[in-house]
């Protein structure tokens, strides 16, 4: 059948990722996540090959990236791509409610609420549950029932600490290796002995190799992980605090985490370390 005369052809272009239109699309979404996974990884090899002394060459090279991030719209439409990505797929409160339930955490009838963080929080699945007494953060809530704040402005010691927290697709976000190293530290502080910590970030992120490093890592800061998983896209972790401080266990060590790929890595500062120590 031919076209009907002065009948608008559909463009079969790519609408530009630069566009700031909310991202709806599963594929749209992985797109942009994959492009800035891959121009980040670029711009710190870039910045390790020079160390700081930049050529002419180097400046514009750099240039060109910085301008294909700002392209896919930079971290906010990284950060927006992450959370529609679980969203879609309700990963984080199904792994939640999930080891919860296998540790018999979940509290009995007449029992308190658990006090519950949610980082990161992209829908009311979790905060609405009727057992926990949850507080939802996100830099940019969509819900009335989600603060809209930076997991860094919260106060860290707190005077009642955690049952669980859960940091769903968050650390991925957050710019700076030693800032992701922060936010692990503040969360453990914040978590009560027994408690449960739960992380979810993007396989990209987490190799096979390091995958076993971060769980080491994890370790040292005194947790026991209880469980891991995978899905084709993300990686999942699940820890029980163990130890008041994690000084006894890294004892001065550095520590340290990077991917193979080079696209992810965690520092950890050691004045943060001893700030924060809870011994």
């Amino acid at each position: 059948m031919g076209r009907r005369k002065g009948a608008k052809v559909k463009s079969r272009r790519t609408r530009p990722l630069s566009g700031w239109r909310p991202l709806t699309s599963q594929r749209e979404a992985r797109k942009v996540t994959s492009l800035f996974h891959k121009y980040t990884k670029e711009l710190d090899e870039l910045k390790s090959k020079f160390k700081g002394k930049e050529t002419a060459e180097g400046k514009t090279e750099r240039l060109e990236l910085e301008e294909k991030l700002k392209g896919i719209g930079g971290r906010e439409r990284y950060q927006e791509a992450s959370m529609l990505l679980t969203s879609l797929n309700k990963s984080s409160s199904k792994w939640l409610f999930q080891n919860i339930t296998k540790l018999d955490l979940r509290p009995k009838r007449g029992e308190p609420k658990l006090k519950t963080l949610e980082v990161g929080a992209i829908n009311t699945q979790i905060v609405s549950c009727p057992w926990l007494d949850c507080t939802a953060i996100d830099l940019k809530s969509r819900h009335p029932q989600v603060k809209e704040m930076d997991f860094f402005d919260l106060p860290c010691p707190i005077e009642k600490e955690y049952d669980v927290i859960c940091n769903a697709m968050v650390l991925n976000c957050v710019p700076e290796p030693v800032s992701r190293g922060d936010m692990l530290l503040r969360s453990l502080r914040m978590l009560r002995v027994g408690g449960l910590f739960l992380l979810v970030i993007p396989r990209r992120c987490v190799d096979a190799v390091t995958k076993h490093r971060l769980e080491a890592v994890l370790t040292k800061l005194g947790l026991e992980i209880t469980n891991t998983n995978d899905s084709p896209k993300v990686s999942f972790f699940a820890g029980v605090k163990k130890v008041n401080c994690w000084c006894p266990l890294v004892n001065g060590e550095k520590l340290k985490l990077g991917t193979s790929s080079g696209i992810f890595s965690i520092d950890f500062d050691n004045d943060s370390m001893k700030k924060l120590c809870a011994c």
